[in-house]
Formats: C-alpha cells, sequence, structure tokens
C-alpha cells in the first residue's frame, strides 16, 4: 500500500539546499519535482506529477528513489540520484571500477582522489566522470551503499 507523503514546501527546500550545499549541484532540473517521503524507512522518492489523486491501493512506491534520511542531520543519495546530479564537491574518484562494484568495502589504496570539506557524512563515488552512488568513511575503509543488484558478481561471469 501507497503510505508516502508529499514533502512540504519547507522540507523539500531543506531537502534541496542540503543537497546543493553539499554536493554542489545544480538543482534546476529537479526543483519542480514533487517529493514523496516513505515514512516505513525514511526513504525519498521523486515524481514528476501529484499521486494523491490517484488510486494507489496495490502501489508500494512510485517514481524515482532519491535518498535516505539516515537522521535529521544525515541524507544520503541514491545510487539514481547521482547518476542523475552533476556531483561537484565531496566525492572520491576512484583508480579501477572492478573493486567497487564488487566488494562490500572500498580502501584507500583503490582511490585515486578526494574531493572533501570533511563536513558531509556520505562522499559520492566517481569514475570517469560517471557517479556510482556513495559511500561513508568508517576508520580506515569507507562503506559501501551501492546495492547488490548493481554489484557484478564473478561467479555469476565465469
Amino acid at each position: 500500500m501507497f503510505t508516502h507523503k508529499i514533502l512540504s514546501k519547507k522540507d523539500k527546500e531543506n531537502l534541496l539546499n542540503y543537497v546543493k550545499d553539499n554536493y554542489g549541484c545544480n538543482i534546476d532540473k529537479i526543483i519542480d519535482y514533487n517529493f514523496y517521503l516513505n515514512e516505513n524507512n525514511n526513504k525519498v522518492y521523486i515524481c514528476n506529477f501529484k499521486v494523491e489523486n490517484l488510486n494507489l491501493k496495490n502501489i508500494i512506491n512510485i517514481g524515482l528513489y532519491f535518498g535516505k534520511f539516515h537522521d535529521n542531520n544525515r541524507f544520503r543519495l541514491s545510487f539514481e540520484a547521482t547518476r542523475n546530479l552533476n556531483i561537484e564537491k565531496n566525492y572520491i574518484m576512484l583508480k579501477q571500477s572492478d573493486n567497487f562494484l564488487n566488494k562490500e568495502n572500498l580502501f584507500k589504496e583503490e582511490i585515486e582522489s578526494i574531493n572533501s570539506d570533511g563536513k558531509c557524512p556520505f562522499l559520492v563515488v566517481k569514475f570517469e566522470n560517471e557517479n556510482w552512488g556513495c559511500v561513508s568513511k568508517k576508520d580506515k575503509y569507507f562503506v559501501s551503499y551501492l546495492p547488490k543488484s548493481r554489484k557484478i558478481s564473478h561467479k555469476k561471469m565465469f
């Protein structure tokens, strides 16, 4: 059942400003979209039409998964959101792609460079001008939030 609530104008503005301030991206192309919050898991979806007037009894989600609130101060962009936004700051540039696409964690040896202000809790992973989701720093490595469905399993390939 569709249990999402539309974000208020103020909450949407705060979220967009958070994304703009933390990642230096232009938010003009998504500013007119409707933002919906799934209160069960704190995930945000965006859609270019209003769904309040539709009969959505058997619908679980609608729109593009944009990201997740981990708490009031931390919002993590989804893989899909990072692919659609032009991230200009707070990112990690990879040396090669295969390590990130088949592992749970990312280690410093696998990173070419880090562009971070030290304040943003999540960094976007980049490889050859493509964005591949987010990671968070933990001790001596970075925790990957790349969904399993996006990872490459060498066992399945060979």
